[in-house]
């Protein structure tokens, strides 16, 4: 038997892989991480997969590095390089407070992945430089400018 959604599935999960092998790089946090299923995807790009996740959400024996939600990521400003948010936004009350979160720990010129559930595909961009329409945006990557502006 077929599994439900499997060419949807199959879709993304091409889309997700074609785009973490031309992004992805350096320090890697992945939001709404679970069970951390894309960790292998993201082998031989990252140099770190952080996992972040809200306490008590993960299966079993495979707990994420970081215990918070999207909104409060514990991490300081500029300190991850790739950012991936995978199948999270659209289950959020307040995505775009999770998308401003995930702007302030990217790194300047790196880049977000996002995917939407039951998406046909991934979005990845290296030229949206603002957040001012997060709402808009989150279906889309985001990259940090070069250099930090106020």
């Amino acid at each position: 038997m077929l599994e439900k959604n499997w060419l949807v599935n199959k879709i993304v999960s091409e889309a997700l892989e074609d785009s973490i092998a031309a992004n992805a790089r350096g320090r890697l946090l992945d939001i709404g991480c679970g069970g951390k299923p894309y960790e292998a995807l993201t082998r031989g790009h990252v140099t770190e997969h952080i996992g972040l996740d809200t306490p008590g959400t993960s299966p079993k024996g495979r707990q994420p590095e970081l215990k918070s939600t999207a909104y409060e990521i514990p991490a300081p400003d500029c300190s991850f390089d790739t950012v991936l948010c995978t199948a999270v936004l659209e289950h959020l009350e307040e995505p775009e407070e999770a998308l401003r979160e995930a702007y302030r720990v990217l790194a300047p010129g790196e880049v977000a992945q996002s995917t939407r559930h039951r998406s046909t595909g991934t979005a990845t961009s290296r030229h949206a430089t603002s957040i001012a329409s997060p709402s808009t945006a989150w279906r889309t990557c985001l990259t940090r400018p070069d250099s930090k502006t106020s």
